[in-house]
């Protein structure tokens, strides 16, 4: 299974001209695929008895593997941003000024406090509080 999911990524790469950030979606696909065909595979193979005796193991090599894919996903999220391509569009009010992102201001992300922008004229990340946005419209 890995052998074809490398195969398929060097052909879509070589051939294509993707990118890593356009696999996102065929990673966790293909992770979730990986993780069936992996029980498949052991419970056809009469080792359940592996995973019954020690629970703990598979449950942490569980939550590691998709911890990777996760980390994996967020990694090519930046890449994408920084290669100038927004995952949403922004437009709101802030400090009576009209802000918009586009090309020129990306969203990154945001916490409980704050909105976070990436600038890629100015190769530089601003930060909004989010009690000072105003009018506040998300486009995905």
């Amino acid at each position: 299974m890995v052998a074809i999911q490398i195969s398929i990524k060097l052909i879509l790469k070589h051939f294509f001209y993707y990118k890593a950030y356009d696999f996102q979606e065929f990673n966790l696909y293909a992770s979730a695929f990986m993780l069936l065909g992996l029980i498949w595979f052991i419970r056809h193979t009469g080792r359940m008895d592996s995973i019954r005796n020690k629970p703990t193991i598979v449950a942490i090599s569980i939550v590691c593997y998709i911890g990777m894919q996760i980390s994996s996903y967020r990694k090519l999220d930046a890449e994408r941003i920084k290669a100038g391509i927004p995952n949403h569009e922004l437009s709101f009010t802030y400090h009576s000024k009209p802000v918009t992102t586009g090309k020129n201001l990306m969203f990154i992300g945001q916490t409980t406090g704050n909105m976070f922008f990436y600038e890629p004229k100015g190769d530089r990340t601003l930060v909004f509080k989010t009690s000072d946005i105003d009018s506040l419209i998300i486009k995905n």
